[in-house]
């Protein structure tokens, strides 16, 4: 570490540089990796005590369980019997990869796309797999570098061996060297390189019709009572407007009292994640009777739509009509 005074007629100033002969390029790599290894451990500090709400969202089912509740065939008794052979066996194992203070490093490397795809949405995938790439391109432009242009900047000598970082530089070629087309050569490679691995990345995007249902569905308000039918809406769409295809129309209800039984049935059932067999029969049948009175509750709120229907047509255009 070199230090220079400089001074004037009032004051000393004094300025630290990190140098060396590799210019303090490996003292800001320690203090980096130094750095990241606090922010690490800080991070798994942070989450283990703070993120306990996220072993509740493991034992979270579907968001999809009101659509299915409404708009899906059976009731919530035989939803709740065709996913349960699974469910516990998967938060079970979803809860032991939570299991320790380090082990979301062990479940970055273990945890597989379905996994990710049914906990966090097609998004976090994609996310995901733009970073993977992104990964590899620099990996590969990492090798090239280290194995092709730093010997072939070694070649050079306009740089004195007291400079060891120099030697390792562009300036140490020279100007008319035939090696500058090496350069040339690599940043064109690294071009068509970057557009290859984002092709590769868009190509392998799994874009489903699901993702544009919002752009092509309407929301229309007020409508009356005596007319919150799906097939008086569809029959109105057919005449009014017969040149756009609906595909489906959901109607909005009262669920205020339905949300309120839900709940309290999935906390009845996620209590049941216990090997005492006294309290797996007492919330088995707990589940059992509010399953009942949230099918009861369902048929109730039917009777009451609030005016408001999604209706989903073919296409954007449609929509945009």
């Amino acid at each position: 570490m070199l230090i220079f005074e400089m001074g004037n007629s009032d004051m000393h100033h004094y300025i630290s540089i990190l140098s060396g002969k590799f210019e303090g390029i490996p003292d800001n790599l320690a203090i980096n990796v130094i750095t990241w290894l606090l922010l690490l451990i800080i991070f798994t500090l942070l989450r283990k005590r703070a993120w306990d709400y996220g072993r509740i969202a493991l034992v979270q089912k579907n968001d999809q369980r009101w659509t299915q509740l409404f708009y899906g065939e059976g009731t919530a008794s035989s939803h709740r019997l065709n996913n349960e052979d699974g469910s516990i066996d998967s938060v079970e194992i979803a809860l032991h990869m939570d299991k320790g203070i380090c082990s979301w490093l062990r479940a970055i490397f273990v945890l597989k796309d379905e996994r990710i795809l049914k906990r966090n949405g097609p998004d976090a995938i994609q996310y995901l797999s733009f970073q993977k790439h992104i990964i590899i391109f620099l990996a590969i432009i990492c090798i090239i570098c280290l194995t092709v242009i730093l010997p072939v900047n070694y070649q050079g000598d306009l740089v004195d061996e007291d400079s060891r970082f120099g030697r390792t530089t562009l300036s140490n070629l020279d100007p008319a060297s035939s090696y500058l087309w090496i350069h040339v050569g690599c940043s064109f490679l690294f071009l068509l390189l970057g557009i290859f691995v984002m092709k590769h990345f868009s190509a392998n995007l799994k874009l489903t019709e699901n993702e544009s249902l919002v752009n092509r569905t309407l929301v229309i308000s007020n409508v009356p009572r005596e007319l919150c039918d799906e097939s008086i809406l569809i029959s109105h769409f057919q005449e009014a407007y017969p040149e756009c295809n609906v595909e489906k129309v959901h109607l909005a209800y009262d669920v205020r009292n339905l949300t309120k039984l839900d709940a309290a049935r999935e906390t009845s059932t996620h209590a049941r994640i216990c090997e005492q067999v006294d309290a797996l029969d007492y919330y088995a049948e707990e589940e059992h009777a509010l399953a009942t009175a949230v099918d009861r509750q369902r048929s109730v709120a039917l009777l009451k739509p609030v005016g408001l229907a999604y209706v989903t047509l073919e296409t954007e255009e449609m929509a945009e009509r």
